[in-house]
């Protein structure tokens, strides 16, 4: 008898210990909380891209402006300058304005379909596309026009008659050249935005360009009569090299239009 008592008092000590050990365990782990990593701010993304320059990379020292509590990279000082005088028109493509995908579907569907608001565009993609190729056709112009006006210098520096059948053949090649580059620019200016200074260079470089093929339009001209009439001989040449320089300065602000206004005082 006395056995089995022991036995049952033995079993139920162990079974009080058994059940106390958890619970201290748990008061130990409420008493002792383990601490937790504090959670961390997303991290902001960056454009690697000029807004200004519609796609110019940024470069490892950008200029880092902040804009709405959000910071923006630029490519250079000036960018900056065109950048503050119409922040929305450049902000709408950066990536740290951008709407997230779940806000964008609650958005939509809270709003009517009436108000939501869609793009309106009058651009033909085919004339889009079309005027992109104004960055290749412009070199032909550019080398044909400029090569005419060098030869033709050749000439009056070795005392030889003006306008040699080959100055006339590259000079006709220019001057066409020059009109489909003219027509294919006119188609790609109205894909593109510029504004401020960017704006000033383009209307310089139409205005050369324009200059540049009428004189070489009209040089052509007179070449006809140029080898026979010595007063047109020389203002053939005289237009001649007016449409070259023309040329080379519509081709020096095309260059700053593509690629940076600051990219030849760049170090």
């Amino acid at each position: 008898m006395r056995r089995t008592v022991r036995c049952c008092l033995l079993l139920l000590a162990l079974a009080c210990a058994a059940f106390a050990q958890p619970v201290s365990a748990s008061k130990s782990q409420e008493s002792n909380p383990v601490p937790q990593a504090a959670p961390t701010a997303p991290q902001q993304v960056m454009n690697k891209t000029c807004p200004v320059m519609e796609g110019e990379p940024v470069g490892d020292d950008p200029v880092v402006i902040e804009y709405e509590g959000k910071k923006i990279n630029l490519c250079c000082k000036k960018c900056k300058q065109i950048f503050l005088q119409e922040p929305q028109r450049y902000i709408k493509g950066l990536p740290q304005f951008a709407v997230p995908a779940d806000v964008a579907r609650a958005t939509a569907a809270v709003l009517p379909l009436a108000v939501i608001p869609t793009a309106q565009t009058e651009s033909t993609p085919f004339l889009d596309w079309l005027g992109r190729f104004h960055v290749v056709v412009v070199h032909f112009p550019i080398a044909l026009i400029l090569f005419a006006g060098a030869w033709e210098c050749m000439l009056l520096l070795r005392g030889r008659p003006p306008c040699a059948p080959g100055v006339r053949a590259v000079l006709a090649g220019g001057v066409a050249a020059a009109a489909v580059a003219i027509g294919l620019g006119l188609l790609y200016e109205e894909t593109m935005d510029f504004v401020g200074e960017r704006h000033a260079v383009l209307e310089l470089h139409e205005l050369y360009a324009w200059s540049g093929a009428g004189c070489a339009a009209l040089a052509l001209l007179l070449s006809c009569w140029a080898p026979r009439v010595t007063a047109v001989s020389w203002a053939y040449r005289v237009i001649l090299t007016a449409s070259a320089v023309c040329i080379g300065l519509a081709g020096h602000a095309g260059g700053r239009l593509t690629q940076g206004l600051g990219f030849f005082s760049r170090g």
